[in-house]
């Protein structure tokens, strides 16, 4: 049978449409594995204990072929639910069921009306982990917040997590702002709203306004059904123990630069000093005696190098006994401790480091002179306006604080 020209354009257009039809279930099934969450927000406010206490608004597309009437929602941690409510249009609190596993809580909710195909819904969950951030020795806490996972959605669109703490509680490198209503991150509050009716004020004042938490903010978006999205990060009552390694970090740096401009410093003194104009006026000051301004020059930087040692210790002892019970007990020891290092090295700095540029210009003689000269000013000023301090405090109080840190075990 030969087919004519006009048959054969209509065989190919009609193959073609069989073809495009045909693929059409095939791409409705590709996009129906599972349902979509739109948007899930959380609001985690971490008290002084560690407990995280989160409201979470999750609003899902129904994009299969069938309503959702339930959920299994994978929750990090061993957690507890102070209510669950589904928004269809109204408020309806869901039944649930837990069940735990090794580090999470599978949350069953039998939702009160189901999501039917091509609609969206809303789940509010307010819940609270306890002990989930761990405290440091500094007396920090560290925390990894952990959004929920949903094994049967395909996509999570948009996350935003707002991370906030208590008020007198700091947060590591955030913006973390105390809400203007009393209590509205805290336990009690959630406690108070699961009780309330959920057309309550108490419920509405902590179940409203979620996707707009203010605090340490985090987003991310396309995540798959079974991806968790991760906020990490430290928080405490002490904003000096939050940024410890950081201060330390800096003073190390400080010395590091100071040293590295001292050494060239000292280089270029050494170069002219071992001139022969230099060694010339070293051999005359050695053999004739001191210049009629040595004497001078011996007090005055030596009373300077004194007054900076002096200066740094009291200094040091004021602001430790101001600040002393500002901090936690352990971390006070630490920061004495960092404080009676520092001077040490201050003092030695004080003690060598003009001795040393002193003998270079003017001979070893009128260099050790000064060295004797600057102990005798510390002793001096120690008895007449540091006595009481230096017993006192670091007497007494660094002692402890090195005993305590077996740093003189093997003397007592």
């Amino acid at each position: 049978m030969v087919l004519s020209k006009g048959s054969k354009k209509t065989a190919v257009l009609l193959l073609i449409l069989l073809f495009v039809f045909g693929a059409l279930p095939l791409t409705h099934a590709a996009i129906s594995d599972g349902y979509i969450y739109n948007n899930q927000y959380y609001a985690v406010s971490f008290d002084g204990e560690g407990d995280a206490v989160v409201r979470a608004r999750l609003t899902i597309e129904n994009t299969i072929d069938q309503g959702i009437e339930r959920l299994f929602l994978e929750v990090p941690g061993r957690i507890v639910v102070y209510k669950a409510v589904q928004e269809h249009p109204g408020f309806e609190v869901i039944e649930f069921e837990k069940q735990l596993t090794a580090d999470s809580t599978i949350l069953i909710l039998e939702l009160p009306h189901e999501i039917r195909e091509n609609q969206t819904g809303a789940i509010v969950l307010l819940y609270k982990i306890s002990r989930y951030a761990e405290k440091d020795l500094a007396g920090n806490y560290n925390f990894d917040f952990e959004t929920i996972v949903d094994n049967e959605a395909v996509l999570v669109e948009n996350v935003r997590v707002a991370v906030n703490v208590q008020e007198g509680l700091h947060l590591k490198g955030g913006n973390a702002e105390v809400d203007y209503r009393p209590d509205f991150f805290s336990g009690r509050a959630l406690e108070t709203a699961a009780s309330a009716d959920i057309i309550a004020p108490e419920y509405k004042q902590v179940a409203t306004g979620i996707e707009y938490a203010r605090g340490h903010v985090k987003t991310a978006s396309n995540l798959d059904g079974f991806e968790s999205f991760h906020v990490k990060g430290t928080y405490g009552e002490s904003v000096i123990a939050l940024y410890l390694l950081e201060i330390i970090a800096g003073i190390a740096a400080i010395i590091v630069i100071a040293a590295l401009i001292k050494s060239l410093f000292y280089r270029k003194s050494a170069e002219e000093t071992f001139s022969s104009h230099q060694t010339k006026k070293r051999e005359e000051n050695a053999g004739k005696g001191f210049a009629p301004d040595s004497a001078a020059r011996i007090a005055g930087v030596s009373f300077l190098s004194a007054a900076a040692v002096v200066v740094y210790w009291a200094s040091s002892f004021v602001f430790l006994s101001v600040l002393q019970n500002a901090f936690y007990y352990r971390f006070s020891e630490m920061l004495a401790l960092l404080f009676f290092v520092l001077g040490v090295i201050v003092s030695l700095a004080a003690l060598v480091g003009p001795a040393i540029y002193v003998s270079s210009k003017h001979g070893a003689m009128e260099g050790l002179l000064t060295a004797i000269a600057t102990v005798v000013w510390i002793c001096n000023s120690c008895n007449n306006c540091a006595f009481w301090a230096c017993n006192n405090f670091s007497a007494n109080n660094l002692l402890l604080i090195l005993k305590k840190l077996n740093c003189l075990n093997q003397i007592f």
